[in-house]
């Protein structure tokens, strides 16, 4: 049950049209796009709104719900999920990325752009396969050692450079921690 807690916050702050489906022989809960969904048959399915806790999900929900949790842009909600795939990202990192950290992304010509807390972060588009790029916001640091951002990105360098490894750093990544600063 602990797994599923984060689910509660997510399906209680969702809007009417993002409705979801629920199996009611097996109590199975479906994002109302999901494949699986569409062969429940009328008479065994409820539409859910906000289910009650405690309901087992779907696998293949809980990584487009994950996704859909953290992007700014639902229409292009495949752009996503072929991007994510293809670079090998795990739902568990997904669920990390925009869940836990409360991460939002958003498709731009040159890439997917995220912004995390403060940070605003981009993942370039047409690295070598498996390969990503990412760069991170300027900021200039104060005497304070507080920081203010500015214009411009500059690029990161992460050990390896794979999409997957530049979500983890984009979740690990803390501004006082990264500076030594402590208050």
């Amino acid at each position: 049950m602990e797994e599923n807690l984060w689910w509660e916050d997510f399906l209680n702050s969702q809007e009417t049209e993002d409705g979801f489906i629920i199996t009611e022989r097996s109590g199975i809960l479906h994002d109302r796009d999901c494949f699986y969904a569409d062969r429940i048959r009328h008479g065994n399915r409820t539409d859910m709104i906000r289910p009650s806790a405690g309901l087992r999900f779907c696998r293949y929900c809980q990584r487009k719900a994950a996704i859909r949790n953290g992007i700014t842009d639902y229409g292009n909600y495949k752009i996503y999920e072929k991007y994510f795939d293809q670079n090998q990202v795990s739902t568990d990192l997904l669920i990390r990325l925009f869940v836990e950290k409360g991460a939002e992304a958003t498709i731009f010509a040159d890439g997917i752009h995220i912004v995390c807390g403060e940070d605003k972060w981009k993942l370039k588009w047409n690295c070598k396969k498996g390969r990503s790029i990412l760069k991170h916001n300027n900021y200039v640091r104060s005497a304070a050692g507080s920081r203010y951002i500015t214009k411009g990105y500059h690029e990161q360098r992460i050990r390896r450079n794979t999409v997957p490894e530049a979500i983890c750093y984009i979740i690990a990544y803390d501004y006082e921690a990264y500076h030594g600063e402590t208050n």
